[in-house]
């Protein structure tokens, strides 16, 4: 399911925006195991201008919440925050909770998976700012340990004793796909009766609104078969037959 709500709001010196992501995904990367996982994406964005000649001041909130399903209690989720220096000058950010995954989770791509989605939008707004992160003790031994440090470096973060840092976001390497984690279209959502109760709950829905965002992926579905079908078939057909005539 994906849900983007946008609202920018923009006068003669400030332009502010604001972006909801929601996606659900299913990850098949641990054996004989798979794990359902939802990710939502929130960003603030505020540039502010005093004057045409001076450079604007940014200002950038990036959260990720991750929850598991199906759900056992509150602590089944994960939180991530990455934002600018309270001295916008400064022109760097940092990321907290340093890619924390419950230990249940760890090994199905959901670290690698949000790290990338939360650096695309940064990259995006603020792609000169440099970044940096404090590593997070607890989940630094083992494999779990190793799995992170590479990600970091593969990434292209610069690694040290207890944090990782990079001059420019735009240097780093980013790809939001994760083989072997699939983003699950929201018919496959709701005909699961577990997560669909959940969901309900979750985020406050009824038995109206459930049917009606189905019935409108359905209708999108329908709608991108008929445009590849008038975009790509139907002038091939004509070619075939005004070959024969």
């Amino acid at each position: 399911m994906e849900t983007i709500n946008t609202t920018t709001i923009t006068d003669n010196h400030i332009k502010t925006e604001q972006k909801t992501i929601k996606e659900f995904y299913k990850s098949s990367r641990v054996k004989n195991k798979i794990l359902i996982f939802s990710v939502e994406y929130n960003m603030n964005y505020t540039e502010t201008k005093l004057s045409t000649d001076e450079e604007p001041y940014i200002t950038l909130n990036i959260s990720a919440e991750i929850r598991y399903f199906p759900r056992i209690d509150s602590e089944y989720k994960n939180i991530w925050n990455l934002k600018t220096m309270v001295v916008p000058s400064n022109k760097s950010c940092t990321l907290n909770s340093s890619v924390m995954i419950n230990p249940q989770f760890r090994g199905f791509g959901v670290g690698k998976l949000v790290l990338h989605g939360m650096l695309s939008i940064a990259k995006d707004k603020i792609p000169n700012y440099s970044l940096k992160g404090t590593l997070a003790t607890g989940d630094g031994t083992g494999d779990n340990g190793i799995r992170r440090d590479k990600l970091y470096k593969h990434v292209g973060f610069n690694m040290e004793k207890d944090e990782f840092n990079i001059d420019k976001i735009s240097n780093l390497k980013i790809n939001p796909v994760v083989i072997d984690i699939k983003k699950m279209d929201i018919k496959d959502v709701f005909e699961n009766e577990t997560l669909k109760k959940e969901i309900e709950s979750l985020y406050n829905m009824d038995e109206d609104r459930v049917e009606n965002i189905i019935k409108c992926s359905r209708d999108k579905g329908m709608l991108i078969k008929i445009i590849i079908f008038l975009i790509v078939i139907l002038p091939g057909l004509f070619t075939l037959f005004n070959s024969y005539v």
